[in-house]
């Protein structure tokens, strides 16, 4: 599995965290569950403004791609878009363990 990080700040006066969840959830997941090795996502949220962007991917390879296909990338560039402030990412991590038990 390797996951991709994107640190943002929101700007109440461009677009709130409410906002841009209701964007992710809305807009932007429904495009990019249909994307070939997309495994999830995890929307981290610090305060009313600052958060992170995890997606999960099957392998790096899939992430890479999932950045140029189509309709998908652009709903991740406009989500990312609204992010008025972008943070300094850490980039993209294999993931070493992940425990996510399944109801």
């Amino acid at each position: 599995m390797y996951v991709t990080v994107s640190r943002f700040s929101a700007s109440p006066r461009d677009a709130d965290f409410d906002a841009l969840q209701l964007l992710l959830e809305r807009d932007v997941l429904p495009e990019v569950r249909h994307l070939n090795g997309y495994e999830g996502c995890y929307l981290l949220r610090a305060g009313y403004q600052e958060g992170m962007l995890l997606l999960l991917w099957e392998t790096e390879d899939a992430a890479a791609a999932a950045r140029k296909s189509g309709a998908s990338a652009e709903a991740l560039a406009g989500l990312l878009g609204l992010m008025s402030k972008r943070l300094p990412s850490a980039g993209g991590f294999d993931v070493a363990y992940a425990d996510h038990p399944v109801d």
